[in-house]
């Protein structure tokens, strides 16, 4: 057996594989080795790409410009992105002009434009979140209707925000650009709050102050500054109406709500303590004309 001539057969079947016409069509003409390199180059593309935007994103963590949010957003748009340039470079390879797709992608853009609308307006919502952070994890917000939450997490569609009551809210993210969201924790974790009790009619005031502003001071939580304030808002229907204006560090929802507490306590146990009168709503009632009163005793028999 001839081994020149097994070669020569063998090398002219490869060669007719690695240049079998795979497609032909309107001009496009696709053979195997352009798919099979074009399928190699592919492959390799999606492994550096996803090595390139992980190693990018951990270069920048290191040197904290950006918080994990934003880096894994970051990671991820990196890696779409170069994943679009080699398959574009793999079908350019593979002889497949772009042309190719436009009937069919402009079918499923539509379908998936009308499809996705909402899905797409959450995702560049989300984007957004992640660069301008009007909100960040562990911000305290309140929702409509009073709700307040913490943010656990931010995702590309939707924010996960954890009650008081221990309840994970899943808010999609263009709600927060759509809606009012009141941020108590945007620039640092103060917060204002305000209390308010009402006294008798008669109490002094000048004391009732000054039982109210050493409260204030008592209370650790309360910050010294901004500094506390207690004011004479009102003379109410049944009572005098003072209110205590205060600043508190909040890491949780919750915590506003516990200083709040713990002055009600101190309020109500030193003013009984000091005979004060926290007041309550009554009526007191006035006869204009005297009322002639009769009182008749019975004679024992």
């Amino acid at each position: 057996m001839d081994i020149s001539a097994v070669l020569e057969d063998v090398f002219g079947g490869f060669i007719s594989i690695w240049t079998l016409e795979l497609y032909s069509s309107g001009g496009v003409t696709i053979r195997m080795h352009q798919f099979i390199i074009a399928a190699a180059v592919l492959i390799l593309g999606l492994y550096i790409s996803k090595k390139i935007s992980v190693h990018a994103v951990e270069q920048l963590m290191k040197t904290e410009v950006m918080t994990p949010s934003v880096g894994a957003t970051l990671r991820r748009f990196l890696g779409w992105s170069l994943n679009l340039f080699f398959f574009l470079f793999a079908l350019s390879i593979a002889g497949i002009p772009l042309t190719f797709f436009t009937v069919i992608g402009g079918g499923l853009a539509i379908g998936i434009g009308f499809g996705a609308q909402n899905t797409i307006n959450n995702i560049i919502s989300g984007i957004i979140l992640l660069f301008e952070k009007p909100i960040r994890t562990g911000d305290i917000l309140e929702l409509n209707g009073g709700m307040e939450g913490r943010v656990v997490q931010i995702g590309r569609r939707v924010v996960r925000v954890r009650r008081v009551d221990g309840v994970d809210m899943i808010v999609p993210t263009s709600f927060f650009l759509d809606q009012i969201v009141i941020n108590w924790t945007i620039y640092d974790n103060a917060v204002r709050s305000s209390l308010s009790v009402g006294v008798a009619y008669g109490s002094d005031v000048l004391l009732v102050r000054r039982y109210l502003e050493q409260i204030l001071r008592d209370n650790d939580k309360v910050l010294m500054s901004p500094s506390a304030e207690v004011l004479f808002t009102d003379f109410g229907d049944n009572s005098l109406d003072f209110t205590l204006m205060f600043w508190t560090k909040v890491r949780r929802p919750i915590d506003r709500r516990r200083v709040e507490s713990d002055l009600r306590f101190a309020i109500c146990t030193l003013f009984q303590k000091e005979g004060i009168t926290i007041a309550f709503p009554q009526r007191d009632i006035h006869f204009d004309t005297p009322l002639e009163v009769r009182l008749n005793r019975s004679k024992a028999t």
